[in-house]
């Protein structure tokens, strides 16, 4: 279930304080009912679903191997898979992230100084994630409930939202699912551009 967004706004050394006028506190609301609510993907059930839709739909899948080199030539791109299969198509979808594998296979990576992390770095958002999921992560609606009348004013429940916990330079993101796992991460600043950060 996904209602909207919540942002919490923390400060260092302290415990939470709502404020009276909810200043430190911000629920937005995506949709008016649970009824219309929309909803967070647990992503490995729906890739699964998107990959069993694909092979329904005629797709060959090749799992647990690499592309070993990449060319495009007549109007299509030529593939050769690490398990030795040779692949031809339209079109490719690098999904690898700042890896930039395509980048890497075409050889436009060597000295681009937009390329990888030199790029990353004239961002003016230079930040890192951990994350991964965990189950039976408690509710900061129920320990709202009861450390603060202020949250019986919400417009939903904040853990059925894409949660936000601010914390200086960092935040903290709550993706609940309804099979009881939740995905969380910490967004905190890259360590080239803060090493005092990691000393600390």
């Amino acid at each position: 279930m996904k209602r909207g967004f919540s942002y919490f706004f923390h400060s260092t050394g302290a415990d939470f304080d709502p404020g009276h006028n909810h200043e430190n506190e911000l629920l937005v609301a995506a949709s008016s009912s649970d009824a219309l609510g929309d909803t967070h993907w647990f992503r490995e059930e729906v890739d699964f679903l998107f990959l069993k839709t694909a092979i329904g739909a005629g797709v060959t899948v090749h799992g647990g191997t690499t592309v070993d080199s990449m060319s495009h030539q007549g109007g299509h791109w030529q593939l050769e898979l690490g398990s030795g299969v040779s692949v031809k198509a339209k079109w490719v979808i690098d999904a690898s992230g700042r890896r930039q594998v395509t980048s890497k296979l075409l050889g436009q990576d060597s000295d681009d100084p937009m390329s990888d992390s030199r790029a990353t770095g004239l961002l003016h958002t230079n930040t890192s994630a951990i994350y991964s999921h965990f189950e039976d992560v408690s509710s900061w609606q129920a320990w709202m409930a009861q450390s603060h009348d202020g949250s019986k004013e919400y417009p939903f429940n904040s853990d059925h939202s894409a949660q936000h916990h601010i914390l200086d330079d960092r935040w903290l993101w709550l993706l609940r699912f309804d099979n009881g796992i939740t995905s969380a991460g910490l967004v905190i600043p890259n360590i080239e551009s803060h090493p005092k950060d990691v000393a600390e």
